[in-house]
């Protein structure tokens, strides 16, 4: 039988025989639905401290190699690619790398890695010296090529945004690899009915600063002293809780500070009327994003990664710089012109419907792999 067989650091804990929570988590799962719709079963492998592993109720298998001798990732996951290559079918299968900085050297005739986006965005805080500017640029430049570099490992590369393609053509390099843009996805949910008498504001993001947390907790701060009728819900979990805890944990019950996993992701917006996005970089075609249009909210983002191949600023969101001062002018303006917010969160709706369904994910990849297997 073919089989498609996927290497990613950590997708299943078998310690607590869960899936692990994040956007490539999602995709995995979405692959494994398009590999079992063309004839695949799916083989899914992490490094870890043990060989074991388990048959999950979708069809596929994860596989943990024991990499415990090995210390540097890179090399973790060429001691897992190389346990891949043994039961590897050169004739049938195909090797997908989940990102693309962990690809390595391997032999597999149909191979493809998945680029997620910029990561090397991030803008420092505060002002630098001259000369620790350059070495901050050149740092960047290094890691940047680096990957591409990397590339020459596979033989597709599917980027989520037109981000990457473009920094691409505007250097003095030369990547030789195919490159398709493939979007992310959403499911696509029922129309919600809003509530009338106050306005919903969510951020469903893991807590970290490059996700926007300092941008986004001071801005809400202010809005929440503006606005008596707004409430905000703080989704997620990571190593900013405790400084949004300590920010937003005067305004009591106004606040509320969820958990939640993938499955739920698009029904915590159900409610909601805004959805926060305030990445300050690495950010591709955000699934928080997808999830807030799909369930009606008005996205308001920063003019980060992906997110500007998303959003028409007024059209379907609002796009903003990556300050605090830009998201609470936006989040007012909302909150003050609902009959436009309703224009706006409509419009929405009908972005992630027509661009990033599920479906039209499905039928992107499966035109990449069904070419891919008339490589002889």
């Amino acid at each position: 039988m073919k089989t498609a067989h996927l290497i990613y650091t950590r997708y299943y804990d078998f310690d607590n025989s869960e899936i692990t929570i994040g956007g490539v988590q999602t995709y995995i799962k979405g692959l494994n639905e398009v590999f079992k719709e063309l004839g695949f079963c799916c083989n899914i492998y992490q490094p870890g401290d043990k060989n074991r592993n388990v048959s999950l109720n979708d069809g596929s298998f994860v596989q943990e190699i024991n990499t415990s001798k090995q210390k540097k990732r890179h090399d973790k996951i060429k001691a897992v690619v190389s346990y891949v290559e043994s039961v590897f079918s050169n004739d049938n299968d195909v090797l997908v790398f989940l990102a693309n900085e962990i690809t390595c050297k391997n032999n597999a005739k149909h191979s493809i890695a998945i680029q997620h986006g910029i990561s090397w965005d991030y803008l420092y805080d505060r002002p630098l010296s001259r000369w620790r500017n350059i070495a901050h640029y050149a740092i960047k430049s290094k890691n940047a090529f680096r990957l591409i570099d990397k590339l020459s490992d596979v033989k597709q590369l599917v980027c989520v945004d037109h981000n990457f393609p473009n920094w691409v053509r505007s250097t003095a390099i030369k990547c030789d690899v195919p490159c398709t843009v493939v979007p992310n996805f959403t499911q696509i949910a029922p129309v919600f009915d809003k509530p009338k008498d106050y306005v919903n504001v969510i951020f469903a993001r893991r807590f970290f600063t490059y996700r926007g947390t300092r941008i986004f907790a001071p801005a809400i701060v202010n809005i929440l002293n503006k606005y008596n009728h707004v409430r905000v819900t703080v989704a997620g979990d990571g190593p900013d809780e405790e400084y949004l805890r300590d920010m937003l944990g005067e305004f009591g019950d106004r606040v509320s500070f969820i958990k939640y996993s993938a499955s739920e992701a698009i029904g915590i917006h159900a409610d909601k009327h805004i959805a926060i996005v305030p990445t300050i970089g690495s950010e591709g075609t955000s699934l928080s994003c997808l999830e807030g249009m799909s369930a009606q909210c008005v996205p308001v983002c920063t003019d980060t990664g992906g997110l500007s191949n998303m959003i028409l600023d007024g059209f379907n969101g609002l796009l903003i710089d990556r300050t605090s001062e830009s998201l609470e002018e936006a989040l007012s303006y909302l909150i003050e012109n609902p009959n436009e917010r309703t224009v706006i969160a409509s419009n929405s709706y009908e972005t992630v419907k027509q661009a990033f369904s599920y479906e039209k994910w499905k039928n992107r990849w499966k035109k990449i792999i069904k070419e891919m297997e008339k490589i002889k």
